[in-house]
């Protein structure tokens, strides 16, 4: 039973290895997300200065229109003073003339004000367009980096199916199945060592008849509470081997 006890720990080693390179690669698309984020982020808000200083741009075109109106309007009005036969009618002129004039100060000043806002848009559209750049230059890098670590999971993942089928296939049937459903069932963890006199796994205490039984290594056993496979001894790990959890139950 020792052979099928170092088997089953092995088969389990390289279970939880397989956990550990597909959960990180399962996690690529939310660390992806998460990188776009600052992206996102900087394209609405260069969407949103853009779209500010297109308005001003129409709004100062149209101001543009009316200003060169009031101007025609004003040459209009000072030719009709040859036309004068009355006083009357001459301070009737100037006061639509006066009118006129004010405006046409008003829309120059209206112009002023909204050449002024256009160069302070425009300084926003460029501050975002530099922000934009520079955070595409920065996904692009995680994105590399992250098709980087995915082909590197492929290799490894690919790797260790090809030894868990090399260890599963020197197990029987019955206890490979009796393994799998513990793992399922049991965090992952279905071989466990014994601890002194408790369950490396769900920490009951164990009957010493069991725990010597255990020792012998003659069968396999099961612990009495959580029905996981127990060993008496520490497996030979390397140092980056994931090992059961201590507060795994």
């Amino acid at each position: 039973m020792k052979g099928k006890l170092d088997l089953l720990i092995q088969l389990q080693e390289i279970d939880l290895h397989l956990g550990q390179a597909g959960s990180q690669k399962a996690n690529h698309p939310l660390q992806l997300e998460v990188a776009r984020g600052p992206l996102t982020a900087a394209e609405k808000e260069l969407e949103t200065a853009r779209a500010a200083m297109e308005a001003a741009s129409k709004t100062k075109r149209d101001k543009e229109r009316d200003l060169q109106a009031q101007e025609s309007n004003i040459e209009k009005l000072k030719s009709r003073q040859t036309d004068i036969k009355t006083n009357k009618e001459y301070q009737a002129l100037l006061h639509e003339l006066e009118s006129a004039k004010q405006v046409k100060g008003r829309l120059e000043e209206e112009l002023l004000q909204l050449m002024e806002e256009l160069d302070t848009e425009g300084g926003k559209v460029k501050k975002e367009e530099e922000a934009v750049k520079r955070l595409e230059a920065e996904f692009k890098k995680k994105e590399a980096e992250l098709a980087g670590e995915a082909s590197r999971l492929n290799q490894e993942l690919e790797k260790l199916e090809s030894e868990r089928a090399e260890v599963a296939n020197l197990l029987d049937e019955n206890l490979l199945r009796n393994y799998t459903r513990l793992k399922s069932t049991r965090k992952d963890i279905a071989v466990v060592p014994v601890i002194g006199e408790t369950c490396g796994g769900c920490h009951m205490n164990i009957p010493p008849q069991l725990v010597a039984e255990v020792k012998l290594e003659a069968e396999i056993h099961n612990c009495s509470y959580c029905q996981r496979i127990l060993y008496a001894r520490q497996p030979a790990e390397s140092k980056s081997s994931p090992s059961p959890s201590a507060t795994v139950n």
